[in-house]
């Protein structure tokens, strides 16, 4: 018999309080179905309080089925919050994995990646995706590369970074013009240029910089002369739009976050 010795008002809080737990897990991944292993990990925090029968009723799933080796669907009458669920998890989980082994520098978009390098990065998240999830958030297939193959990571992301970029050099060029800073058209050599991308190190290379100011850094850098810079904004007038503003507020943020991380990333404004 479930739920013996309570009393109904007892169950019903129970119940209420397992449902919104569940619906706002981050522990369920972005599946609604589950194995005995994951089971036991939501089960964890009410052991103390329901069996693990009482929880599986809970959960709408058959306890023998699961328990038996079969992977089972969570709360089946309650399809619409379920799939509000798995896709806030989908979003944040994707958003952290990003963060963690692209922003950190781990391994770059688009770069390819193999099983034994994909089963690193896997290892913080085993608890909560299965390797074939995991692999969704990566954007690969993991049979391809689990039979020795290589497969590229985030490939959609590819538009965006570009987007992204295009948009931290514009206002680059609008801080550094508004400010005075640097004038269109004038010479400067390589001392100078260094100066002009010191607050910009963090969160670019020299060589990102230089094609963001059009200014030509190997002939400067290896034959000891001076090149233009941002020839192509001469007697152009600059818009400082609110857009505008607001991505260089954003860079200027991105700056001191770097300086406080003390880590420098792989391409503009990431």
């Amino acid at each position: 018999m479930l739920f013996k010795f309570k009393t109904w008002k007892q169950i019903q809080e129970i119940k209420e309080r397992v449902i919104i737990d569940i619906l706002n897990s981050e522990l369920m991944g972005i599946s609604p179905i589950i194995d005995y292993a994951k089971f036991l990990r939501l089960y964890k925090k009410y052991e103390d309080v329901i069996s693990e029968k009482e929880f599986a009723s809970i959960l709408e799933i058959n306890y023998s089925t699961m328990i038996n080796g079969t992977r089972v669907k969570v709360l089946k009458s309650m399809p619409r919050e379920i799939e509000q669920l798995i896709q806030r998890n989908e979003k944040t989980l994707k958003r952290r994995i990003i963060e963690d082994i692209v922003y950190s520098g781990k391994i770059g978009i688009s770069q390819f990646i193999t099983y034994p390098r994909f089963l690193e990065f896997y290892e913080s998240y085993k608890e909560i995706l299965t390797e074939k999830e995991f692999g969704k958030l990566l954007e690969i297939r993991i049979e391809n590369i689990k039979t020795g193959g290589r497969s590229k990571i985030l490939n959609s992301m590819t538009d965006e970074i570009k987007k992204q970029n295009e948009k931290c050099a514009k206002a680059i060029i609008v801080e550094l013009i508004k400010t005075k800073r640097v004038i269109p058209g004038q010479l400067m050599n390589y001392k100078n240029f260094l100066k002009l991308y010191e607050p910009y190190k963090s969160i670019s290379t020299d060589r990102e910089f230089a094609t963001v100011v059009q200014y030509d850094i190997d002939n400067v850098k290896y034959n000891g002369m001076s090149a233009t810079i941002l020839k192509s904004y001469i007697n152009k007038r600059m818009q400082d739009t609110d857009e505008v503003k607001e991505d260089i507020v954003a860079i200027q943020k991105s700056v001191i976050e770097q300086k406080n991380n003390s880590q420098t990333t792989d391409s503009m404004c990431l």
